[in-house]
């Protein structure tokens, strides 16, 4: 587990702390990857709606926006992440071994993302994070962020579980608190919205529909939520949620800029063509003239297409990539496991929600998703085996 801990920490610059070139990391993923890439997967469809999705767009982008498919794979080294789920078929580690180490991943950091965040004010940048305020209000977006959401939903799922010992409930009790914390600090209203329904639909299946216990944890939520508000700093993020939905920034208003995006995207101000649309216009490169309009031209304005997620990456990368990522998703949400381990399959869920938000696809997720994605299918084939055998029995 050493090696598999090092070699992600390397592919995610140890969570931004050490800056490493992208082009090693790309050869580090595709060498590892190539070792276990012959392996069965049930992620196959996926896959091939997502390699074949990306080799399009290149395609399209250098067609329709003169980029080559050098620059191209330059411009996806965020994306490549997701070969690290082919070494990890390659060790073929446990369930129980690749959560110990997940549990190690979230808890060290949750630290370091809320010290950053204190740390950032005084001039220290360790995880050397871009500052991105609105007016004085600091919201930091973190390399490999998708932590601390799966965290929450991991503490929350075991202690609604009661998977643990004395030990491991503190932990994942602790996950649970600096997960809250750390999504309070990001600032995201669809966040809380995402993670209020998807926890919320978890509960009343897992129980049954509104009962006691349902009522016992959502008051135990509104304390915790009420402890943390005597805290400055989440008076002030909070603050500045309602500060923003008071000024207007909202889907209804047709002046937000998201609106404003929606439409210069999807209203034929930006496609050369249909075929363009479909493919996607390419991931922009910036050192080329395509990757100068993207940046210097459209990003001043506020026209990001990260700003619409998914919806948002079939603009660049296309229709099929995304119809991969969704693919990869709904397989890692939707196969039979043992009930302790529905976290990943909540955590997909809150992504999926999230449609107004580039949390899918931020950098160092990919690698989160080749982890978890791995560690659904092999808690597939336990609750598999774990059936047969009952089965037997009878």
């Amino acid at each position: 587990m050493i090696q598999i801990a090092l070699l992600f920490l390397l592919c995610c610059n140890f969570f931004g702390v050490i800056e490493i070139p992208h082009a090693i990391k790309a050869v580090v993923l595709i060498v590892i990857a190539s070792w276990g890439i012959k392996k069965k997967t049930p992620y196959k469809t996926a896959f091939i709606f997502i390699f074949g999705g990306l080799l399009c767009s290149f395609i399209s982008s250098y067609i329709n926006r003169g980029q080559t498919f050098i620059e191209s794979f330059m411009a996806i080294p965020y994306y490549l992440g997701i070969l690290f789920y082919f070494y990890l078929k390659y060790k073929n580690k446990s369930y129980q071994e690749m959560e110990q180490l997940l549990v190690k991943f979230i808890l060290v950091y949750d630290l370091m993302f809320i010290c950053q965040h204190f740390l950032y004010s005084v001039g220290i940048n360790f995880m050397h994070i871009p500052k991105w305020s609105e007016g004085e209000q600091l919201r930091m977006r973190a390399i490999a962020s998708g932590f601390y959401s799966l965290g929450l939903f991991l503490g929350l799922v075991k202690l609604e579980c009661k998977c643990y010992n004395k030990r491991l409930k503190w932990q994942y009790l602790a996950m649970v608190i600096m997960g809250l914390f750390c999504m309070i600090l990001t600032a995201y209203r669809q966040f809380f919205a995402s993670f209020a329904l998807a926890f919320g639909i978890y509960l009343l299946i897992k129980n049954k529909g509104i009962s006691k216990k349902n009522v016992f944890t959502i008051l135990g939520g509104l304390i915790l939520l009420l402890i943390l508000w005597q805290l400055p700093i989440v008076q002030e993020q909070i603050g500045g949620i309602f500060d923003r939905q008071d000024s207007g920034e909202t889907l209804d208003n047709k002046d937000y800029i998201r609106i404003v995006q929606w439409d210069f995207y999807m209203n034929g101000h930006f496609f050369k063509n249909s075929w363009e649309q479909f493919f996607g216009a390419g991931l922009p490169y910036f050192g080329n003239a395509y990757g100068h309009y993207m940046n210097y031209e459209l990003a001043p304005l506020g026209l990001l297409y990260v700003d619409w997620g998914l919806i948002g990456q079939t603009w660049v990368l296309g229709t099929l990539t995304v119809i991969g990522y969704l693919l990869m998703s709904f397989k890692a949400c939707f196969m039979k496991v043992n009930p302790e381990y529905v976290y990943i399959r909540l955590w997909y869920i809150f992504l999926l929600l999230s449609v107004t938000n580039a949390e899918f696809t931020r950098d160092g997720n990919f690698l989160i998703h080749a982890y978890v994605i791995y560690m659904a299918e092999i808690a597939a084939k336990e609750y598999k085996i774990k059936k047969a055998l009952l089965c037997q029995r009878k």
